[in-house]
């Protein structure tokens, strides 16, 4: 147990319901996974990893071991926090050298988010929402035309909204069916890890402060999968 805790602290975390978006990933044909993992890095193979049992466990047990004042995990012999070549190795998405997403950009208008998601103007003035707070999209009516660009054979159509879909539902979860304006304005941003390490280190760092726990809301797998990826390969580590 790290040095600075004498209980363990309760976490929760959001399980994105995954089965459409599975069904949807599905019905790419496998020289079109080709070029969506070309243009958006490694991101249907998170969905392979989805949040189970055991994840939840390693999760939250590695959360135990956050260091509030050092802002790392703490362990008895050294100290670990993913990086941003980490999770972009682990993304398969380049950090690029530019402004990443800022909550002060600008939201952007019908005229803005119609080409960027190839979408119409019309059916982006017609569906545009706000709920909890928050304008954007309600996630069935863009998986629905994905499903019809499949259908069509229209695949440039369908990786970007399935590349969207992957954004609001796995790695920038916030309200529940809803894809959040934000989520939107980092996709279209197009340099997302620093957005997503950032992310990380806040939820992880707000849920721990003063020992109070909660609800976790960021992408779990992706966690699991850099933790994991430090424990060594053989030996007690590893089942027999």
């Amino acid at each position: 147990m790290s040095p600075h805790k004498s209980h363990n602290i309760g976490y929760k975390f959001t399980k994105p319901f995954l089965g459409s978006l599975l069904a949807l990933a599905e019905r790419s044909p496998p020289e079109n996974e080709v070029i969506f993992e070309r243009n958006y890095g490694k991101i249907l193979g998170i969905l392979d990893s989805s949040l189970t049992v055991y994840q939840e466990r390693g999760v939250h047990t590695l959360l135990q071991f956050y260091n509030s004042p050092l802002r790392c995990f703490t362990f008895v012999d050294f100290q670990l926090m993913p990086t941003l070549e980490e999770y972009s190795y682990l993304m398969g998405v380049r950090v690029e050298h530019r402004v990443s997403f800022q909550i002060n950009m600008g939201v952007p208008s019908s005229n803005q988010l119609a080409p960027t998601l190839y979408l119409s103007k019309s059916w982006v003035e017609a569906n545009l929402e706000s709920k909890a707070s928050h304008s954007g999209f309600y996630v069935e009516p863009l998986l629905n035309k994905a499903h019809v660009a499949a259908v069509q054979g229209v695949w440039k159509d369908f990786n970007i909204l399935l590349a969207l879909c992957v954004y609001r539902i796995v790695l920038f979860p916030n309200v529940p069916d809803f894809m959040d304006i934000n989520a939107i304005r980092i996709f279209m941003v197009g340099n997302p890890v620093p957005t997503f390490l950032g992310d990380v280190y806040h939820s992880v760092h707000s849920r721990n402060h003063k020992g109070r726990g909660g609800v976790v809301n960021y992408c779990i797998p992706l966690l699991y999968m850099w933790f994991k990826n430090h424990l060594p390969c053989k030996g007690a580590f590893v089942a027999t």
